[in-house]
């Protein structure tokens, strides 16, 4: 799935730390509090995590981890 415009457009009007946050309390059990549906969340988590993967490297110094901007 490549990242459009049109989604990282989208990304920037729409909170999308809330689609993480209704994906963590969906996880634990708790109940719904966002009126989003369970396809827009995932389609969400999904660009939120290529943005990181494409843009951001983990590098490993000791115990601490830091993201650096490839």
């Amino acid at each position: 799935m490549e990242i459009s415009l049109e989604d990282l457009e989208r990304l920037k009007r729409e909170r999308y730390r809330d689609a993480f946050r209704f994906i963590a309390r969906f996880r634990d059990g708790l109940p719904r509090v966002s009126r989003r549906g369970i396809g827009d969340v995932l389609r969400l988590a999904e660009i939120g995590r290529q943005i990181v993967d494409r843009y951001f490297e983990v590098v490993v110094w000791g115990e601490e981890r830091v993201l650096r901007l490839r």
